[in-house]
């Protein structure tokens, strides 16, 4: 802050060739009351083990390649089982409905969730 009324502190863990960070940053008034709560969740933060690690699955966007003869309800049935979706799915890649997808394109598939906050 050009005022110099904030304050951070970061903090790194790295282990073989994984790693996380965390940076705590808060109004420097605000600082020293926030710092136990940081500290706290550092303490909380374990790495968890590999074989733990391949079996979850987190909901990650996607990318879609555009095929002959797709359109925007196939599309969206493919990834959201129904059309529903297809308008918002056209806006969350800043295109219209009102004309199919371009064959060629890249289109971001948003996790679900993602999707219904749009």
């Amino acid at each position: 802050s050009k005022e110099g009324n904030v304050q951070a502190k970061g903090i790194a863990f790295v282990q073989g060739t994984n790693g996380f960070s965390f940076l705590c940053i808060s109004r420097k008034q605000d600082f020293k009351t926030f710092q136990p709560i940081a500290r706290s969740m550092v303490k909380g933060t374990r790495f968890m083990p590999e074989k733990m690690a391949g079996v979850i699955r987190p909901d990650r966007m996607r990318v879609h390649r555009v095929k002959q003869g797709e359109t925007w309800a196939g599309i969206s049935t493919r990834y959201f089982g129904s059309p529903e979706k297809m308008g918002q799915l056209a806006e969350y890649n800043g295109l219209e409905i009102t004309a199919s997808p371009t064959v060629g394109i890249l289109l971001k598939i948003p996790p679900s969730s993602r999707l219904q906050n749009l």
